[in-house]
């Protein structure tokens, strides 16, 4: 059986991770992906693991819930369908989006992107440079998409947002 633990913390320390992926060893699961990061300095991480049967379910969900409240951490445990098993998508386009910080990027770059049926699987971004010139940057990696006309539309979107948005097609062969 596959699950997903998400936690989020109000703020970020040393252990939380290990903390975590013992509940899923000592419950007799095994860790398949996870991504964790700092947001303001605060905790938040994502991971899948498989366990071997609802007996360890119910015990993955006890021992997080001993270690939570040492943690500074809430969780969530959530069954994945198993008709899921096979939607894995493989990421085939890299976008990079640079420029002056301002309301409305995520949503323009991201709204141009759905419009051309592009799903993202990854999106991250963060200010870069200093406090007197702060750059905004974000990474998103993509699956899928009309990409004859999703050119024209990221290039709209770059010229609406004032900034720079280059696109690299990611070789299958080389992962």
């Amino acid at each position: 059986m596959n699950v997903i633990i998400t936690a989020i913390g109000a703020k970020d320390r040393p252990g939380i991770i290990a903390g975590l992926t013992k509940a899923v060893y000592e419950a007799g699961g095994n860790l398949d992906d996870a991504t964790m990061t700092r947001l303001r300095g605060a905790f938040a991480n994502m991971l899948s693991a498989t366990l071997p049967d609802r007996d360890a379910l119910t015990r993955v969900t006890e021992l997080l819930g001993e270690i939570a409240p040492a943690l500074g951490i809430r969780y969530t445990v959530y069954e994945m369908p198993d008709e899921n098993e096979d939607d894995e998508e493989v990421a085939d386009h890299m976008i990079s989006v640079y420029g002056a910080d301002r309301p409305g990027l995520v949503h323009g770059v991201s709204q141009a992107l759905s419009e051309g049926g592009a799903n993202i699987l990854a999106l991250d971004n963060r200010m870069a440079g200093d406090a007197d010139h702060p750059i905004y940057v974000m990474l998103l990696e993509t699956s899928g998409g009309d990409w004859s006309a999703l050119p024209d539309k990221l290039n709209a979107a770059s010229r609406e947002l004032g900034v720079d948005i280059s696109v690299r097609e990611i070789d299958s062969e080389a992962l």
